[in-house]
């Protein structure tokens, strides 16, 4: 018996289940390599972003310098201990004067000067003396070493029997050529002593 071909064949519908499932497998493929594609480049962007981020940091302008608040205002010095006790008179001439200063700032430099015959302030009377500079304690302390002064008739007026010595503290220098005037214009601090000496001839 002889078969006769079915030629009632018609190719598979296109929305055939599994032909749309290729399509949906193929279509989500591409996605995801144009996803993967788009990845890749934002990953070299971000690693661009990254090497450049601390150069560009180089060129940002620097913000405001802050200082340290300001530390102790100035003080004038201040007078720790005298020997003998101001405004006592001595009438040994075995005898010295001394003055131990102190300043809250510890940074200063403190002058002494030691002035005989004052006040007043008489030609041929007064004695402008040397002026002794005591630089900052060693161990930080605000007070500093003792001034000493030792009377002779040479360092005093002879025309007079009681001598009046004054040391005038400051913690700026003496003014050259004036007596009491400072660099900065505040008055010195004063202590006072007598001597009592004759010095008649001595020169």
């Amino acid at each position: 018996m002889t078969t006769v071909p079915d030629i009632n064949v018609r190719p598979a519908p296109h929305g055939a289940p599994g032909n749309a499932r290729a399509a949906r497998h193929s279509t989500l493929a591409r996605l995801l390599l144009r996803l993967s594609e788009h990845v890749s480049k934002l990953d070299r962007k971000l690693l661009l972003l990254l090497v450049v981020s601390p150069l560009s940091a180089c060129v940002i302008p620097a913000g405001p310098e802050f200082q340290d608040p300001p530390g102790v205002p100035n003080a004038p010095p201040y007078v720790v201990a005298v020997s003998p006790i101001a405004g006592l008179t001595i009438a040994s001439n075995d005898t010295f004067f001394s003055v131990t200063p102190g300043d809250i700032n510890l940074a200063d430099t403190i002058y002494v000067k030691w002035i005989t015959e004052y006040p007043p302030d008489l030609t041929n009377l007064t004695k402008d003396l040397s002026t002794d500079e005591i630089t900052p304690s060693a161990d930080g302390s605000p007070t500093r070493r003792a001034s000493i002064f030792v009377p002779s008739c040479t360092r005093v007026n002879p025309l007079v029997t009681t001598h009046q010595i004054m040391a005038a503290i400051s913690d700026r220098k003496f003014v050259t050529g004036q007596l009491l005037a400072t660099e900065s214009n505040v008055p010195p601090r004063e202590v006072f002593w007598f001597w009592q000496q004759t010095c008649t001839g001595s020169q």
